[in-house]
């Protein structure tokens, strides 16, 4: 029996390189989302001759809080010279 998976009834396809992977242990299907993403949200099927199971998944943003205001810094560049610098690996 041939399993196939859909988002928003587009059916996916599977390359080593994709976030969006399938699994099946014995009897037991299973859609696996690497790094999830806003776009990923939706309807998602497995269809497998004449059966078919769904769910729908939500993808919330989470609000970025910063403990600290933010400010520019100003760091100056340091020259090392060549000799120094083979000084200091040596030691």
């Amino acid at each position: 029996m041939d399993v196939v998976w859909y988002h928003n009834d587009r059916r996916i396809f599977f390359t080593p390189q994709s976030r969006i992977r399938a699994k099946q242990i014995d009897t037991y299907y299973k859609l696996l989302l690497d790094d999830i993403e806003y776009d990923d949200q939706g309807l998602y099927e497995m269809r497998c001759e004449n059966i078919k199971t769904s769910c729908h998944l939500t993808v919330k943003k989470l609000e970025t809080t910063f403990l600290d205001h933010l400010r520019n810094l100003n760091i100056q560049e340091e020259v090392i010279s060549k000799r120094n610098k083979n000084k200091d690996l040596i030691n």
